[in-house]
């Protein structure tokens, strides 16, 4: 029963807990599901799209409950159509289209070498030498206190824009690459193909699933819980 209050309060329906299921919202309906997923508190977790359907502070409250729940040592695979979630909760991901492995590793491997570009932003820029240089940018926003970002092709390198700024009197504030983002990647590998479906994991915590096979340190072999 502590238990159960426990997570109850760890998914955010604590106040509905006397009110009868037949009422419950879809959303929260999802977050009674997520709850019996982690009754017998498994080691290992699937979650089908355990944000769906939740509002913006549901998805927070899951967010949030899934990093603690890797903090612990648990290992979460979960599946998602909201590629920004698994870039901010992965550390692992793999790509499925029509059934088939497109891509797997680590978000950081796989858009190691996805670079389109780069992000200078120079400061102590005149409006003269800005009308002089902005033609070799693609796109030039200013950022106030006479500070520039100057948005890069690959080619030519960026030292050579950087050099002629500087011979100007500006200063370099900071360089870095643009990458792909995860969708960015996924389009990239599947394209828009219709039915896609993209299954993420994230090492140390478990996954989100409608129908979940858990296993935790007290359950019997055979035991199953599902929603």
């Amino acid at each position: 029963k502590r238990r159960a209050s426990s997570l109850l309060d760890d998914v955010g329906i604590a106040g509905e807990r006397r009110l009868q299921l037949r009422k419950f919202s879809k959303g929260m309906l999802q977050r009674v599901g997520i709850a019996q997923a982690l009754l017998n508190d498994p080691e290992v977790v699937f979650l089908d799209e355990p944000m769906s359907g939740l509002d913006p502070l549901g998805r927070r409250d899951v967010r949030n409950l899934i990093l603690r729940l890797r903090d612990r040592g648990c290992t979460v695979f979960f599946s998602s159509h909201v590629l920004s979630d698994a870039e901010a909760l992965c550390s692992r991901v793999a790509i499925l289209a029509r059934g088939k492995l497109v891509a797997s590793g680590r978000i950081a491997d796989l858009q190691a070498f996805q670079v389109r570009g780069w992000e200078m932003v120079v400061g102590n820029v005149t409006a003269e030498v800005l009308e002089r240089h902005r033609g070799r940018a693609s796109q030039v926003t200013l950022l106030g206190d006479g500070r520039y970002a100057f948005e890069l092709p690959l080619e030519p390198a960026p030292e050579v824009l950087l050099r002629d700024l500087l011979a100007c009197g500006a200063h370099l504030v900071s360089l870095n690459p643009v990458r792909d983002t995860l969708e960015d990647f996924f389009v990239k590998k599947v394209g828009e193909q219709a039915g896609s479906r993209v299954d993420f994991s994230i090492a140390g915590a478990p996954r989100p699933a409608q129908a979940a096979r858990l296993r935790g340190p007290n359950t019997p072999r055979r035991s199953r819980l599902e929603k």
